[in-house]
């Protein structure tokens, strides 16, 4: 009977499809754990010890632990298998996992995710290959001694299991980038690889110099270092692999038999490709980290060449320039900043409402506020930027905007010029003339670079008729409060003047 080239495509993949459906629909009602439960938390950190017991404790024990001490890492070993084949199998895919920015917690979901992405990893490097040829070899009464380079060489499938610890360091930076700057955990992340990749090298090494015999030829460790301490020879080690990789004098000859050949030449194709590699991305790390001072740096001094070749005085010249510092990084913020019109309306306003809660809250009538209604002022809040000296309003301007202070210094004054206050960062201006539109009675000015958010009259009402009205009446207490504040301290300087 023929077939359609379609239908043989589908025919072709029909025993793979109809074991995965057959498990898939056996398993429907499996559940699943939550990443911050204590299940799935106590045994990430379960698989995590036994990735560095694989990944550091058994190249170290193959090299540095005598033959006789063996047995009792042979257990460790098992069980580090079991736990590897268990999280293979069965616990990680139950896992919920955040996939395309999205808490999956179906579990047929989780499945086949897990089946195209890191199952096969896990699966090569929890194969406890090593431990059933030891078995193997236990029952047809073969002594260990004559297997343990065979018992070494099966583990370093284990080692595939390295791609899965820089996954979780990558996903943890992640995580981390809310709290610190994830360059420097990629950059961790590069030392570690360093380490890591020395680590086998030397481990390496001193397995050979066991295999062959200290001092048996030039390329080995000489005679005398068997009766050294092994903290004292893995140190050396250490060195020796770290020369080695990087083209140094190692203190030792040139490999003799065809493994130490072997070994060597994959040492120095390792140390090539990998510290390149490292190499390459610590440079893009670091100047990713240094990126946005390194512009702002070569603006300004192009700015400063150009003043100094038309013979601009000093005097103006500084004060250009601190003007452009400060510019080049605002606009920077400026650009952060945009990148939240992708968010939808009602995440943006708790974001916004997340980074000027500490100043939003000091306003006495919005810190009884809802958190709607903070979330709808908080989207209606216009940035302004003013510069040294630059007067925010005048004495006698109609105006119905207030002021937060997020950043620099104001000096508030008088229409005849008398001295009132100095407000900084978290403080605000202007609240009294928001309810109507009498003129402003002082005169504001920044004493230093000011970052403000304004919020209008308009914005106010919008949002008290949407919500209701009740929080104007503290708004009208406020403004009454202050404006008392400001006729005593104009009082108090007035008759300090006439003394």
């Amino acid at each position: 009977m023929s077939c359609s080239g379609a239908e043989a495509t589908h025919s072709f993949n029909l025993p793979y499809n109809f074991v995965t459906a057959q498990i898939l629909n056996s398993m429907k009602h499996v559940n699943t754990y939550e990443p911050s439960s204590s299940v799935a938390q106590f045994w990430n950190m379960l698989v995590f010890f036994c990735w560095v017991h694989e990944l550091f404790f058994v190249p170290f024990i193959a090299g540095f632990t005598p033959q006789a001490d063996h047995s009792m890492y042979t257990i460790i070993d098992l069980l580090c298998d079991a736990v590897l084949a268990s999280h293979a199998l069965y616990m990680a895919p139950r896992i919920q996992k955040i996939i395309e920015g999205e808490l999956v917690t179906d579990f047929n979901e989780l499945f086949r995710y897990y089946m195209t992405s890191e199952f096969y990893v896990d699966v090569i490097g929890g194969f406890p290959l090593a431990t059933l040829f030891e078995i193997y070899c236990f029952v047809y009464g073969t002594p260990r001694v004559a297997i343990e380079l065979y018992l070494s060489l099966l583990r370093l499938s284990k080692l595939i299991l390295f791609l899965r610890l820089l996954d979780t360091m990558n996903k943890t930076a992640v995580r981390l980038s809310t709290h610190v700057n994830s360059a420097y955990f990629r950059i961790l992340t590069q030392v570690l690889l360093i380490y890591m990749v020395t680590h086998w090298v030397g481990c390496g090494w001193v397995f050979l110099t066991n295999y062959y015999g200290y001092g048996s030829d030039d390329f080995v460790m000489s005679a005398g270092w068997e009766i050294e301490k092994a903290l004292k020879k893995y140190e050396y080690a250490m060195f020796w692999g770290l020369k080695q990789m990087t083209g140094g004098d190692t203190g030792t000859g040139a490999p003799e038999t065809r493994v130490e050949r072997f070994f060597s030449f994959f040492i120095t194709l390792a140390g090539i490709s990998i510290y390149a590699s490292i190499i390459s991305s610590l440079s893009d790390i670091v100047r990713n980290v240094n990126e946005e001072e390194d512009a702002v740096h070569a603006k300004i001094e192009m700015l400063n060449n150009y003043m100094r070749r038309k013979k601009v005085c000093r005097e103006l010249r500084s004060r250009i320039t601190s003007y452009m510092e400060y510019k080049l990084h605002r606009d920077h913020d400026e650009e952060e900043k945009r990148m939240l019109d992708e968010l939808p309306e009602k995440l943006k306003a708790e974001l916004i409402l997340n980074m000027n809660r500490s100043l939003i809250m000091k306003v006495p009538f919005l810190a009884r506020c809802s958190t709607s209604i903070m979330n709808e002022l908080s989207l209606r809040l216009k940035p302004t930027h003013y510069a040294p000296n630059e007067y925010i309003f005048h004495a006698g301007e109609v105006s119905n905007i207030m002021y937060f202070i997020c950043k620099g210094q104001v000096h508030i004054s008088t229409a005849t010029g008398v001295d009132v206050a100095t407000l900084g960062t978290g403080c605000f201006v202007g609240e009294m003339e928001l309810l109507d539109e009498r003129p402003k009675e002082m005169n504001v000015k920044s004493l230093s670079f000011c970052d403000t958010l304004g919020l209008t009259k308009a914005d106010l009402f919008e949002v008290a008729e949407r919500f209701g009205g009740s929080f104007l009446t503290e708004l009208r207490l406020t403004a009454q409060a202050r404006q008392s504040e400001n006729a005593k301290a104009t009082l108090q300087v007035a008759n300090w003047n006439d003394v």
